[in-house]
């Protein structure tokens, strides 16, 4: 599971963090019981304070998206309630207001945000409707370590 940040961003890097987490788990990348990386290993993967981490959890746990126990870590509790369509509009929208104040001082035109965003879409599409790995797979992505990917054990 790739879990990206942007210290350029005005966004605080714990709020992406726990943009990422979500959007993962809403998009069914994460599933439910699924246990997520350390504090510590997160912090490490993403070269930021283990504290910035430790606040994106916390939030996470408040929301009741994770939960944690003192000797087993830090798990997925469970996927977010489905919005209803008119809801999902609403917050779709906010999200793009966002997005666009955040855009606006780029030099970036209008074919250029439109071909980047249909490329993103067809990512986000990708990952939904991809196949759950083999028992084998998930395994060897247990052991692996990467700097650009965000384990999930």
């Amino acid at each position: 599971m790739k879990i990206t940040i942007d210290p350029a961003l005005r966004t605080p890097v714990y709020q992406q963090i726990v943009d990422e987490v979500k959007r993962l788990v809403g998009s069914g990348g994460v599933e439910p019981g699924a246990r997520v990386a350390s504090v510590r290993e997160l912090s490490q993967v993403l070269g930021v304070n283990p504290a910035t981490v430790a606040k994106a959890y916390r939030e996470l746990v408040h929301e009741g998206l994770l939960r944690t126990t003192s000797k087993s870590g830090t798990f997925v509790e469970h996927a977010r309630p489905r919005l209803s369509p008119e809801a999902s509009r609403r917050k779709l929208i906010r999200a793009l207001d966002r997005l666009f104040a955040e855009l606006a001082p780029c030099d970036l035109d209008e074919t250029e945000l439109q071909s980047e965003f249909e490329r993103r879409i067809d990512e986000f599409a990708a990952k939904r409707a991809a196949v759950p790995p083999a028992a084998d797979e998930v395994a060897r992505a247990r052991r692996a370590t990467s700097t650009e990917d965000w384990a999930v054990w």
